[in-house]
Formats: C-alpha cells, structure tokens, sequence
C-alpha cells in the first residue's frame, strides 16, 4: 500500500539527505492507538482509541546518530554509562541521547535550513505510533512473543530485569547500551 500510495500521488517513497539520514513516506490512515485492556504491562492511561491521520509525512528509518547531530552541535556529548565499567554512549554511529525534546526540535529546524525544498519535524506521537505498528494489529509490529523483541530492539543488555532472562542468555547482542542505528531488523 505504501509504494502505491506514493506512486499514485507522484512522490518518492524515500528520500536521502546529505546528511546520510534517509526517510520513507508513510500514507495517511485510521489505527487503534494504545494498548488494549487485556494487554499485558499497559498503564491505566493507555485507553485504545481510534486514530486517523488525514495527511501523509516521511519518518527518518533510524534514530538521529551522534555523528548526524554532531553536525548541528559539534561539542555534543551523549556521554557514557556506568554498570560494570565505563561504556560509551558517544560513538558515531550510536543513536543520540542526552538530548531535551527543545534540543531536538532545534536540530529539525536547523536541518530545515540545511535542506531547501524541505521542512523537518518531529512526528506527533499518533504519527509515531502509525509509523511503528507499520499497519499491525499485534502487541508489537511484529506479533505478540516477547521472545523476538531483541531481533528488533536492544533488548539484550546486561543489565535486564531478571524477567528477561532468557534474551540475555539467548540472544546478547554484545551491545551494553545504546546499539549502532540500523543494528536491528525493521518494522514493515
């Protein structure tokens, strides 16, 4: 529906900019946002509801890298992680982090004036739900065992709540903290 949809309307279904930050274009449509009653580990406010998005948008496919915003702010710092010992949450390719959602909005404004022709946002939270659940009606984009989260997500670090036991012993992704973007297998 989405490569459709895109060709139809004469608009490209993904887009580059020179920062290396590549888009895709989500359609406009109706979904379920929030968690349902019978979901296990959903908060009192999560209250399903119907959403309907009547425009569509580009949603950047990994998170913002140090390196990306480090072109906006080259002093910036995501620091780094006490546990077991020092880990870098600093490297070029790891998602930045240690960042207000003021900064944030700021790196998109300034990517605006980096890229004529182009406005940069960030995705509402209903535009961000759509984008994640990826026209799924399942708990998470890709069915409902919490067994395959790691495939998708970092899930796997040390430090995990003993619930989680068995991602660490059956699928550690060597990653402590914060993953190299892209490291994990997308949405549709």
């Amino acid at each position: 529906q989405q490569v459709e949809e895109a060709r139809r309307l004469g608009v490209p279904v993904a887009f580059e900019n020179a920062l290396g930050m590549r888009f895709v274009w989500v359609p406009p449509g109706t979904f379920a946002m929030g968690s349902s009653e019978k979901e296990q580990g959903r908060f009192p406010e999560e209250t399903q509801h119907a959403v309907t998005l009547t425009k569509p948008f580009y949603v950047q496919v990994t998170e913002v890298t140090n390196q990306q915003y480090r072109r906006f702010k080259a002093d910036h710092s995501s620091d780094a992680e006490r546990v077991d010992e020092r880990r870098s949450l600093n490297t070029d390719p790891q998602p930045v982090v240690n960042v207000s959602h003021a900064d944030a909005e700021s790196f998109a404004t300034w990517l605006t004036g980096q890229d004529p022709g182009r406005t940069y946002r960030l995705p509402t939270e209903a535009e961000w739900e759509w984008a994640c659940r990826a026209g799924t009606t399942t708990r998470f984009s890709f069915g409902d065992r919490d067994e395959d989260l790691p495939l998708y997500a970092n899930f796997a670090d040390k430090n995990l709540p003993s619930k989680y036991a068995w991602a660490k012993r059956d699928l550690d992704d060597g990653h402590v903290f914060t993953a190299p973007v892209g490291s994990y297998l997308p949405n549709a």
